[in-house]
């Protein structure tokens, strides 16, 4: 074996060990664990935990999902997500979706158009007709890895959707995390 080849070898050995091993140095003081003491959560955890709490169908009051015009409801859980679904006469109908496993970034686009938006206190993003015209999501980022999205669906009709969205979207803000 050549002395290239060995040294190759050696350092790709040597990259792979110390890959696996703690090479993160974090600044402060090191503590010892006191009984019955736990480290508080990394950040946004706990919004992520509120968010598990919270049942989508008690986003919207009777009264609430009333002014489009229904009160009755479905809750369904797909996939980690817990989602209450609204179908209203004229062919319309408005899903809640609570997600704590995947943030905004992890929102599936599809043909749609994107945009940042601001929601009370919250960022989030709307995407219109992401699975072609007549539908239309606002996503409300709760942490990096949670979020609360509002899907409406209004036929064809992208912009009636977007409204949907969005006005559901501003009654449901200040009732979650």
């Amino acid at each position: 074996m050549s002395r290239k080849l060995v040294a190759l070898c050696a350092g790709i050995a040597v990259t792979a060990a110390s890959a696996s091993g703690c090479s993160q140095v974090v600044p402060g003081a090191a503590e010892a664990a006191t009984p019955g003491r736990t480290a508080p959560p990394p950040a946004g955890q706990d919004k992520a935990r509120e968010l598990t709490g919270i049942d989508p169908c008690g986003l919207l009051t009777a009264q609430e999902s009333a002014q489009f015009g229904s009160s009755t409801h479905e809750r369904q859980d797909y996939g980690g997500a817990h989602i209450c679904q609204w179908s209203f006469p004229g062919s319309h109908a408005l899903d809640l979706g609570l997600d704590d496993q995947r943030g905004v970034k992890q929102l599936i686009v599809g043909e749609g158009r994107p945009s940042t938006i601001t929601v009370g206190r919250h960022q989030a993003r709307q995407i219109a007709a992401n699975f072609g015209d007549g539908n239309c999501v606002v996503s409300l980022a709760i942490t990096d890895s949670s979020r609360v999205d509002v899907v409406a669906n209004a036929n064809v009709d992208t912009a009636k959707a977007c409204d949907l969205a969005l006005r559901t979207a501003k009654i449901v803000e200040p009732k979650v995390p």
